[in-house]
């Protein structure tokens, strides 16, 4: 009882572990209704229709990050740095962000032919993507709503938008099933009608005014280019396997078979998003090397325990897939335990990932990022013909590993510091 006693002061005292709690609390609602919504799609599509979700919603995944430019972010940082600035800054932004998105939208309608023609899962659905033009535009939009409540303080309808667009989410595809008009067609324009309605009636508190000069427009773009060299580097390294096996020609049925194996292992991803969210704006204040030599010793708890409790789900994920999707999905327990173990090395290693944007050294993760996605480019593309599962988790494996450990030497290395 003693023992219990002081742990419990421990977690009560040590202010990381309780905020990562409180984040966990208020993000942990949106994390369930997104990953119910893709176990259901996997249950109800089956392999090859699972194929053509996730790789559309992969491509759509691309087109907002890179449309978005880093636009957000940029918005976020300027009027912490000038809030009495925000209308200028925000109304030179969102015309910047117009302008793009509109320009990105003509040349992805152009490509249409070309991506239904390279993309396996994609082949002759030209109409899906002419249709994903539309949430493309919806959710680059929402994302920027949502930057803006962020730069406002905003913090609780930030909250609440993400909460309500996945309970719409949840809502309409349940009405779609109980009245056989679930299709993938239908859900585009679900989950397009979902940031637009949220657009509509949560945009009043924007106001503008055009006063910024040609100076400002060019650091605004100086820095928004950074942030987006950094986004479009991770979001190719998180997804270019979706991408490249399609490229390559992979067969639809093992492609739908790995995404059920990644739609499930990336909840590890999500919890490792959360915790970075939650650690990053205090190691922003940090200054000297004992900051972050602190740091380390107090958040070791909360590294443990998250790595031994995604060790516990890596272990009988195999056994609750089996159950659900035996006879719709190959589900070997070796392939699904194997590649879920880097992830917890990435778990870990979400922390030095923190202290690396703390000390503004984020180019090393971007370098990281890179290296992984070579990485994977290459080992796929040396045995072309061997189009298995097995084939994309080795490769991911690696690159992987080679991210992890690329950022693991950079952080001991700045701080001089062998992390344990």
């Amino acid at each position: 009882m003693e023992k219990l006693s002081r742990l419990l002061t421990f977690i009560r005292n040590n202010h990381y572990i309780k905020d990562a709690v409180i984040l966990f609390s208020g993000n942990g609602f949106k994390i369930l209704i997104g990953f119910i919504l893709n176990m259901v799609l996997a249950k109800f599509f089956g392999a090859e229709n699972f194929a053509v979700y996730l790789t559309l919603m992969t491509v759509s995944l691309f087109s907002v990050n890179i449309s978005d430019f880093g636009y957000g972010n940029t918005l976020n940082r300027l009027t912490n740095h000038q809030p009495e600035n925000w209308r200028e800054i925000f109304s030179t932004i969102f015309v910047l962000k117009i302008t793009l998105l509109i320009g990105f939208l003509f040349i992805f309608y152009q490509l249409i032919n070309y991506i239904a023609l390279n993309l396996k899962s994609l082949e002759d659905r030209q109409d899906l993507l002419r249709l994903l033009i539309f949430l493309i535009a919806a959710e680059s939009l929402f994302r920027f709503l949502l930057a803006s409540l962020q730069a406002k303080h905003l913090f609780k309808r930030f909250s609440l938008l993400l909460v309500v667009n996945n309970s719409f989410r949840l809502a309409g595809i349940i009405i779609f099933y109980f009245f056989h008009l679930l299709t993938i067609k239908s859900i585009v324009i679900l989950y397009s009608c979902s940031f637009l309605v949220l657009i509509l009636t949560n945009c009043s508190f924007w106001r503008f005014s055009f006063e910024r000069n040609f100076s400002s427009i060019l650091k605004i773009n100086y820095y928004a280019l950074w942030v987006w060299l950094f986004i479009i580097f991770n979001t190719l390294f998180v997804k270019s396997d979706i991408i490249f096996i399609n490229y390559l020609k992979y067969d639809k049925v093992v492609i739908g078979n790995y995404g059920l194996i990644l739609t499930f292992i990336s909840l590890i991803g999500l919890l490792q998003m959360s915790i970075f969210t939650q650690l990053l704006p205090k190691t922003s204040k940090f200054k000297i090397q004992a900051d972050y030599q602190k740091y380390y010793a107090e958040i070791k708890f909360i590294r443990i325990v998250t790595v031994i409790l995604s060790l516990i789900y890596i272990i009988l994920l195999p056994f609750f897939l089996k159950i659900i999707y035996s006879r719709q999905y190959e589900i070997n327990i070796f392939i699904v335990v194997l590649f879920g173990l880097p992830y917890l090395f990435s778990l870990f290693n979400e922390f030095n990932c923190v202290l690396l944007y703390a000390m503004e050294k984020h180019r090393y993760i971007s370098i990281a990022n890179a290296l992984g996605l070579g990485c994977i480019i290459i080992i796929l593309s040396i045995f072309p013909d061997i189009k298995t599962v097995w084939h994309i988790v080795i490769a991911v494996m690696i690159g992987k590993i080679v991210v992890d450990s690329f950022v693991y030497f950079k952080v001991k290395q700045c701080l001089g510091l062998l992390t344990d």
